[in-house]
């Protein structure tokens, strides 16, 4: 059975468009079926945009980008930055590579990668929204091989279901990095922060 992290889906393509309402703005993206919440930007992804903390000319991954969104209304949001949005379904980094197009960037790139297997270079900053359909060890091998393409003081930003998984990920985090805060909250969904000290 096919899941938004399959690498290469073979399931029926449908691509559309939807609208994501940010920042104050109405945004309009292409998606297609088989991607992470194709139909509408989920909660957690939400919650993960509104909180992020951008400086400057910060280099930022969005891990898992799906068709986008966060990373794209980030970068327009933050011209100065340069983005990198990943994601292991290559019907995803097609669709963002679209999207990317869409909004005239050119302070953002997508690349195909199973995990940092694909990624270039270190971060000031990772985004994540864990796969947590994808099991637990997935998402724990996300968060630990993350340190690694991390600068120092950088910032590794995840969004979970703090009662479905999410307290579990942020013991580890504290446990990989020594630190983790909890952010923002909302609809059960919680961010968690771990900083990379020296």
């Amino acid at each position: 059975m096919e899941h938004y992290f399959t690498e290469n889906p073979k399931s029926r393509e449908i691509i559309s468009e939807i609208k994501v309402l940010a920042f104050g703005k109405s945004y309009d993206f292409f998606t297609a079926s088989g991607l992470f919440s194709w139909k509408e930007l989920d909660k957690g992804s939400k919650l993960l945009l509104e909180s992020a903390d951008i400086s400057g000319n910060a280099r930022i991954l969005d891990m898992g980008c799906g068709f986008g969104a966060i990373g794209i209304l980030l970068a327009l949001q933050h011209p100065h930055a340069a983005f990198v949005l990943s994601d292991i379904n290559t019907r995803a980094v097609k669709i963002t590579a679209l999207n990317i197009k869409r909004h005239h960037l050119r302070n953002a790139i997508t690349v195909q990668s199973d995990g940092f297997k694909n990624i270039q270079g270190s971060f000031d900053q990772i985004l994540l929204n864990p796969p947590q359909t994808a099991g637990r060890e997935v998402c724990l091998r996300l968060i630990r091989e993350s340190k690694d393409h991390l600068n120092q003081g950088g910032k590794l930003t995840i969004v979970a279901r703090h009662q479905k998984g999410g307290k579990t990920l942020a013991v580890y985090m504290k446990e990989t990095y020594g630190n983790c805060e909890e952010g923002a909250k909302k609809g059960g969904f919680r961010i968690y922060e771990s900083v990379k000290s020296p």
